[in-house]
């Protein structure tokens, strides 16, 4: 009985508290807007808090969807070479895209003490949805990369219907005795919408390992897809390429209020 308890103890663990690095985000806003040379930089509003954001838009006038973009862990909105190709290609698949500086740490913070910024992204996102309504754009699907696919599945299931389909590539699996909330196996599981479960066969090893895991979560989800991609070699340049086509061609073929053509 005792084991049991401290077990249960355990998976009860809170994660340790931190708030984003206001310097950091700063440093990312100037290297930005000193090089972005595609989209406008935009200033969003969290509860009184202005974040960064990069929003892209496509050649049609009557935009009718919109991707919201998380980077990886150290990231920012466009972070190269995956974050910036899907924010630079999707556009020219009827897809405007709005990629978010995510709440981040100082260099070297693990990746569970990133959990505690969670709420904060809550209301990034927020913000981030609002400003896409604004423009007239309902149907939003979040995509997200390594712990930003994390945090894309954490925002749909706060957020419920807000968004139409989530895109997690390289999803990372917690250690399980991390609160449920945070686990991605966990959200698979309360994800209802289309999910596109995406990463390579030179991904992280725990990625890859735990992808049966993360399947199995996910069965009772009719629009669950996984895919693993199979690169010839490490950082090819062709591999983003690769990553972006299947995502759009993903995009394409989900059922939408306005069925994409």
């Amino acid at each position: 009985m005792r084991g049991k308890l401290l077990l249960l103890g355990a998976l009860l663990l809170p994660v340790n508290s931190f708030a984003t690095d206001i310097e950091r985000e700063a440093e990312y806003a100037r290297f930005i807007g000193e090089q972005l040379e595609i989209g406008e930089v935009i200033r969003l509003d969290a509860e009184n808090k202005k974040f960064l954001a990069i929003y892209t838009e496509t050649p049609q006038t009557d935009t009718l969807y919109a991707a919201i973009l998380l980077h990886d862990k150290d990231g920012y909105p466009d972070q190269k070479p995956l974050i910036h190709s899907l924010r630079t290609t999707l556009p020219h698949h009827l897809w405007a895209t709005l990629s978010l500086q995510t709440p981040v740490l100082e260099k070297g913070a693990q990746t569970i003490d990133y959990l505690s910024l969670f709420p904060e992204l809550i209301a990034r996102l927020k913000a981030a949805n609002d400003y896409l309504k604004n423009k007239k754009i309902e149907n939003v699907v979040l995509i997200g990369h390594g712990l930003g696919a994390l945090m894309a599945l954490y925002g749909k299931t706060q957020l419920k219907d807000q968004f139409k389909a989530v895109v997690a590539i390289s999803l990372p699996v917690m250690d399980e005795t991390i609160q449920s909330e945070y686990q991605a196996v966990e959200l698979l599981k309360k994800t209802e919408v289309p999910i596109l479960d995406l990463y390579g066969g030179l991904d992280r090893p725990e990625i890859i390992t735990t992808a049966n895991k993360r399947r199995l979560a996910a069965k009772e989800n009719k629009g669950y897809r996984q895919d693993r991609l199979e690169f010839e070699k490490t950082d090819s340049p062709d591999d983003e390429k690769l990553i972006v086509k299947r995502v759009y061609s993903w995009l394409r073929r989900q059922n939408y209020e306005n069925p994409v053509e």
